[in-house]
């Protein structure tokens, strides 16, 4: 069974989180948000190396939290499976955009 890379932070990636750990026995090695919105994700550290933002390793309950766009190139597909974790009337049309753009990526 591949582990998993969660592509949301909000309450409902908390909640499926939990399920998928606790319950379940699943293995969350990262999350995941767009690139611009890595910052806007509440409830994140970041760890700054000699004060350097480049340094920057961002995390998200002790995960590591990394772009969406990045993460072929940490996470490969072979290796892992994503959960997408988008909610809500005004979500509709982006999640579908995203779930689309998982596909393509081999997720």
């Amino acid at each position: 069974m591949k582990d998993l890379l969660v592509f949301g932070t909000g309450k409902f990636a908390d909640v499926v989180s939990y399920v998928l750990e606790t319950k379940l026995g699943r293995n969350i090695r990262a999350y995941t948000v767009h690139e611009e919105h890595l910052h806007e994700t509440k409830n994140y550290s970041c760890s700054e190396f000699a004060g350097r933002e480049e340094f920057c390793s961002l995390t998200y309950k002790g995960k590591p939290l990394v772009a969406f766009e990045e993460i072929q190139k940490v996470y490969p597909p072979e290796e892992f499976e994503v959960v997408l974790c988008m909610i809500g009337k005004q979500m509709a049309d982006r999640r579908e955009e995203v779930f689309v753009k998982i596909r393509q990526m081999g997720y």
